[in-house]
């Protein structure tokens, strides 16, 4: 496999101040689905925030498909990122959410409704995509920040999810053709 298909941290340590938070990380991730499970204090928020850019390696070096991690503005033209943290813009639906996402990365119009309304089908939205995400429970937010991250059909995407919302009737994992409900919560960080 080649580095432009996969993530690799190379001697990566991250410290928050005298805090060390992973050090001298070296990993290969290849394409599929990976986990990262371990105990409060392990390290992979840590991993997490490394990997998709939110926070900079004290050493070392991280790149995603071939990219470097410093350079948001490419790396997230081909991956996806749904955090843990609900953050919506006030009042929006879910359509308005994903949808307004996509015009943001660049989408036409009529492009952005049919990959916001191909991504709400996907995670199983449809009939709530019209409703402000203020009434969605806790299961659709994440979805719908799925929904998000997966709209601009990313060859690379991660999903940073607690464990009490990542129940297989809460999120769908990818597989190569298609979108499946997993076995079980497969895909949490």
């Amino acid at each position: 496999m080649r580095a432009n298909d996969r993530v690799i941290f190379e001697n990566v340590s991250k410290f928050y101040g005298d805090v060390l938070g992973v050090n001298r990380v070296n990993l290969s991730i290849p394409p599929g689905i990976t986990s990262l499970v371990g105990p409060n204090g392990s390290g992979k928020t840590t991993l997490m925030n490394l990997m998709t850019g939110l926070i900079r390696a004290t050493r070392g070096h991280i790149t995603v498909l071939g990219i470097r991690t410093d350079q948001p503005e490419e790396l997230f033209r081909y991956a996806g990122y749904c955090t843990q943290f609900d953050s919506f813009p006030k009042g929006f639906t879910g359509y308005q959410f994903v949808y307004s996402y996509l015009r943001l990365y660049g989408c036409a119009h009529g492009e952005a409704e049919e990959l916001t309304w191909k991504a709400i089908e996907r995670v199983g939205l449809v009939e709530a995509s019209r409703r402000k995400i203020a009434g969605y429970s806790k299961g659709m937010r994440q979805r719908i920040k799925l929904a998000q991250s997966i709209a601009h059909d990313p060859r690379a995407s991660w999903c940073a999810c607690q464990q009490t919302s990542c129940r297989p009737d809460n999120i769908c994992c990818p597989s190569k053709q298609s979108w499946r409900k997993p076995r079980y919560a497969e895909s949490c960080a």
